[in-house]
Order: structure tokens, then sequence, then C-alpha cells
């Protein structure tokens, strides 16, 4: 990190909400972008802003005013943020939802890099997503993306489970756009998780369940996990580095996982490399980031 924040700084960070709540941004994030500043002689600092839901719009014209590098974009603004930004990529513009900013000649430009960055550890294993069925839990912005990486992995075809119905169907309607598969959307009850754990070959939280310990949505149950099939690959998608009540429940029935850190150090490549085009970056991004997370298998 540069020692005193000047004209030449180039200035990243991240709008989420409600900050204090969630602490593991506080540090863990912040440590990975100084890391890569350092390895890579960028004068760079990199910050964390609370940013109000009906205030996304002008953060984005306020960061494009100061010429910042670039800025990620997490819970709630990843859909909010869409209107004010000048250029969206071909997944952005396809999941109307963006976690990347990029400013450039006096514009901006809007990536989706979720679904890259959840992909990656299964690629980066060497494990094969095509032919599976694949079951969702939740109906955020992050899930058209992952599925739109999905497809291009040749899944079969996805279930998706959310609470509430009118936004699960929404997000499920998304999905078949963005992906020409089949797309089964059930509420979210444990007896449908049961019902659909047999035929489930990859399954994916993306809610905010057990994202802390001390507050917020918890798992009460997860014996549909015992119904999931020999060889079912599990993910959590919450960023936090302690394994959850969810993870320590698949890894305890013997099935490959992944994390939501997985999913956002294999975001690291393409986001340094779309916020500083002239710095030629070697292969030890997401290895940099994983070591700044304290990562722990």
């Amino acid at each position: 990190m540069a020692d005193n924040i000047t004209l030449a700084t180039q200035i990243m960070g991240v709008a989420s909400s409600d900050v204090p709540r969630i602490p593991h941004w506080i540090a863990k994030p912040t440590k990975q972008y100084h890391e890569i500043f350092d390895r890579y002689g960028i004068e760079g600092a990199y910050f964390i802003f609370d940013v109000e839901p009906n205030q996304i719009g002008d953060f984005i014209k306020g960061a494009q005013a100061m010429k910042m590098a670039g800025v990620g974009v997490t819970m709630p603004h990843k859909s909010t943020a869409v209107p004010y930004i000048d250029h969206l990529s071909e997944t952005a513009k396809a999941c109307n939802a963006v976690n990347l900013v990029v400013f450039r000649d006096g514009e901006s430009y809007g990536y989706m890099t979720d679904g890259t960055g959840y992909c990656g550890e299964w690629d980066a294993r060497g494990v094969s997503l095509e032919g599976r069925n694949v079951t969702i839990i939740g109906a955020g912005a992050i899930v058209p993306t992952i599925c739109y990486e999905l497809a291009k992995r040749n899944v079969a075809g996805f279930r998706i489970l959310n609470q509430t119905r009118e936004r699960g169907e929404k997000t499920a309607q998304k999905v078949r756009e963005v992906t020409g598969k089949d797309v089964e959307f059930l509420e979210l009850t444990d007896e449908n998780l049961t019902a659909a754990a047999p035929e489930t070959q990859l399954l994916i939280n993306c809610t905010p369940r057990g994202m802390n310990a001390d507050h917020g949505p918890q798992w009460e149950k997860l014996d549909f996990m015992d119904k999931l099939p020999e060889g079912c690959l599990v993910s959590d998608c919450v960023p936090i580095r302690n394994k959850t009540p969810f993870l320590r429940k698949a890894q305890k029935n013997g099935f490959q996982t992944t994390n939501g850190i997985d999913m956002e150090v294999h975001q690291m490549p393409e986001t340094f490399k779309l916020c500083f085009p002239d710095v030629e970056f070697g292969d030890d991004l997401v290895e940099i980031s994983r070591t700044a997370y304290d990562y722990e298998d």
C-alpha cells in the first residue's frame, strides 16, 4: 500500500452496505489487494465503502469523478448499480448485474466476474462439471452469473430453491434466458431440499446463511445432505475463511467442497488485468490472494 495518498495513487475499493455487521470484510480483502500492489510495484490503496442502497448511483459517479482505478460492487448493489454504468460486458449485460466497475477515459465499464471466480476453483482442481444436475439455494444477483458460466461447462440443468416465490421465479426465468437450460423453481423448504437431494450432483448455497454465527440467518437443519448421491460436489458462496456449518456437514459426508473465498481469489487475475491493463501480471495472483486470507483447507 502507498505510504501516503498522493495524486498518483491508484485508488480501488468495494461498495458494500452495513459493513460494520460483516467484520470479515474489514481486514482480509484489503490485505490481498495491498499484497498485490506491493508485489507489482503499484502505488495503490484499497478501501471499503459503506454505501446505502439509495446512494449507489452517486457513489459510482463520485468514483468516476475521482478517477479511481476500479471498485468492486457487492451486496446489495450488484443489480441496482447497472443503470449508472456506461458500458457492460457480455456477462454483466446478460445477467443484469455487476461486481466490478472500471473507469477509463471518463467512462465506466461494468463486469461480472462471480461466475468465472466460482468455476475457477473447480477448473483448477481438474474437476469436470459436465452433465451434472445443479441445485442452487438462493436467488440473488450472483445466481444467474454462476449459472451462465456453468452452462458453458455443459451442466445438465438447474433447480433453484428460494424462500420468496416471486424473486425465485424471476431468477429462474433469468437463468433460463442466459443459459438456454431447463430450470425448475421450488420453494425453499426442508421437504423440497430432501426431495431434490438424490438428483443433485452439484449443490451450491448462494444465501447468507451461516455468514456470521452471532447474527443473521442460520441453518436449522442440514439432514437433506444425507440424501445427496456419492460424488456430489458442494459449494458455499459465503466469503469467510472458517468453515460454515453447511460445508462442515458436506465434508463430514465425504463430499468435495469449495467456499466463497475460493470464488473471490479466482477473480483476482481478471480484476487486476481490467483495472491495470498496462501492468504485466504473472500467474501468482490467486496464490497471493489465498495467502492474504490465511487460507486453510
